[in-house]
């Protein structure tokens, strides 16, 4: 996730199978000068692609719903996805068993870990 400020404040959220330096870079070519100061990795060696999403979906869903702490609704850098209006990947709070969002707590948690942090 990319952050801003001090103390960090999440402004972008995703998942990649690229190193991190490689995706770092990605970012500082696609991204406005000032957008973000930092990259943080939050997680790695997930067992499944499918783990990775269900903590980039749940973070994105959470974050929508205002239920993240210090981070306003509409505030991230992440484009909107056109067949939903969110900026998930088909991830809703109606019992649906394959694309049901971690808890909030949970999602959190995994918001709050940090692997490494590199700069912009």
């Amino acid at each position: 996730m990319l952050t801003q400020g001090e103390p960090p404040k999440i402004v972008y959220v995703g998942i990649t199978e690229q190193h991190p330096h490689a995706r770092l870079s990605d970012h500082r070519n696609n991204k406005a000068p000032g957008s973000f100061d930092n990259m943080r990795v939050i997680a790695t060696g997930l067992s499944s692609r499918r783990k990775a999403r269900n903590i980039e979906g749940s973070a994105l869903f959470r974050i929508s719903k205002g239920q993240i702490p210090g981070i306003p609704r509409g505030s991230l850098l992440n484009k909107k996805r056109v067949n939903n209006g969110g900026y998930w990947h088909a991830y809703r709070d109606n019992g649906d068993p394959v694309r049901r969002p971690m808890s909030t707590s949970a999602t959190r948690t995994a918001l709050e870990q940090n692997v490494i942090t590199l700069p912009r």
